[in-house]
């Protein structure tokens, strides 16, 4: 059994997947594998994936029709027989000797190994890069802590927006989760073609059920956030995903007796998911009235208004963004995403 199952899902990204590889293989953790998850491929990238494995006896190569990112990660999960899972998109890479890091991490613990470990990453953008740390202390939290202490951050730290320095970011990619806890959970990626944020929901249902998560300060993740990539661009539908997302959350809430607990958090979560359909829709389709016009709309949405009637924020920001959008002013909110995107207003 190896030590690392690294999975990698791999669609349509010839370009960069070497790069990503590479990375991986000049690691000095020998005891890895890695499962590349050709989510059918129309360029040479599953060419790439076959030309590694058969250089590399530690890669496995699956190769499938189109699913979608949450299908691939799924996909490799089934196959992965690692002690611990780490996920890496394919335009992504880390720096050299990144699970060497992580394996002397997790060996000091002596045997007390946590059901995940939490750590930073890095957005590069051309020559620049932006450093995003856990914006709590290093060291393990308990259930009741990850309760208490992790999720409220996770959940948007009581802002609106601008809150990445303040909150504990829930992407899969900035995680690695002891196998064994993560098959007792049977949880699994839902599309990213159904909702939103897929990797919140996964790695949130997975925060739940954790008896310990260990939170470290290393970022040896670099995500590529170069422009035209999936998250810089106009998504289609996220109002209806997003909607799709608060109710899933809530509803595991409610599962595990935790719907009070975190009820305020969960207002400031959704909020916060709100607004960003708001921005999204101001760089969508069609002139500017059109997209006043689809702001206008989310801020009709009851549960949003429900939320805003029963929250209130300490930070200036979240206190204006909150006002405009409890008296529907859907112009002034798509006047700061212009303003914030450099279009003139």
């Amino acid at each position: 059994m190896a030590y690392f199952s690294i999975i990698i899902p791999v669609y349509n990204v010839e370009e960069w997947l070497e790069r990503c590889l590479d990375s991986i293989l000049c690691d000095d953790c020998k005891d890895m594998e890695l499962i590349l998850v050709d989510d059918g491929s129309t360029d040479g990238s599953g060419r790439i994936c076959d030309r590694y494995a058969k250089v590399y006896e530690n890669i496995r190569v699956i190769h499938k029709e189109n699913g979608g990112l949450a299908s691939a990660r799924n996909a490799g999960l089934e196959k992965a027989s690692g002690k611990w899972i780490s996920f890496i998109d394919s335009d992504d890479w880390v720096d050299r000797n990144s699970y060497q890091q992580v394996r002397t991490l997790l060996e000091t613990l002596q045997g007390e190994e946590p059901d995940i470990v939490k750590f930073g990453y890095k957005k590069v953008r051309e020559s620049a890069e932006e450093i995003f740390i856990p914006c709590v202390s290093e060291g393990r939290y308990g259930h009741e802590e990850v309760i208490s202490i992790l999720l409220p951050k996770a959940f948007g730290g009581g802002r609106i927006s601008d809150s990445t320095l303040h909150t504990f970011i829930l992407s899969s990619c900035a995680h690695i989760y002891r196998h064994d806890f993560l098959k007792s959970t049977g949880v699994k990626f839902i599309s990213e073609r159904k909702i939103g944020s897929e990797d919140f929901l996964f790695i949130f249902s997975l925060y739940i059920k954790a008896c310990s998560v260990l939170v470290t300060h290393l970022t040896w993740y670099n995500y590529d956030t170069r422009e035209g990539s999936l998250t810089q661009s106009y998504r289609k539908d996220l109002f209806t995903r997003y909607r799709l997302l608060g109710r899933l959350i809530f509803r595991e809430l409610k599962k595990e007796d935790l719907n009070r607990i975190l009820a305020d958090d969960f207002r400031v979560l959704y909020i916060g998911l709100m607004y960003i359909c708001m921005m999204n829709e101001c760089s969508g389709p069609g002139g500017r009235p059109d997209q006043v016009s689809r702001v206008r709309e989310i801020l009709k949405h009851p549960a949003l208004k429900k939320c805003l009637r029963h929250r209130t924020f300490k930070d200036k920001k979240s206190r204006i963004l909150a006002a405009f959008m409890r008296i529907g002013a859907a112009l002034p909110l798509c006047m700061i995403q212009w303003k914030k995107t450099g279009k003139s207003i």
